[in-house]
């Protein structure tokens, strides 16, 4: 999942944050983040918003579009 990815990835590059850190900057608990990391969640769209604020990427990114 790219959404869980990206958010490792950026806990990790930002002086290796942690889950409480993160949950704190974003507005919710360590426990969203642990589950968003191991995929087992699923988000509200306020949540899943707030998390793509947090990435700075638009929340379009996450969703595949088909071409012709």
């Amino acid at each position: 999942d790219l959404l869980a990815a990206d958010v490792t990835t950026k806990r990790q590059i930002k002086n290796r944050l942690s889950m409480q850190e993160v949950g704190e900057q974003i507005g919710v608990s360590a426990g969203t983040v642990c589950r968003v990391e191991t995929k087992k969640i699923n988000l509200s769209v306020e949540t899943f918003t707030k998390f793509c604020a947090w990435l700075e990427v638009s929340p379009g990114a996450y969703f595949k579009t088909e071409t012709e």
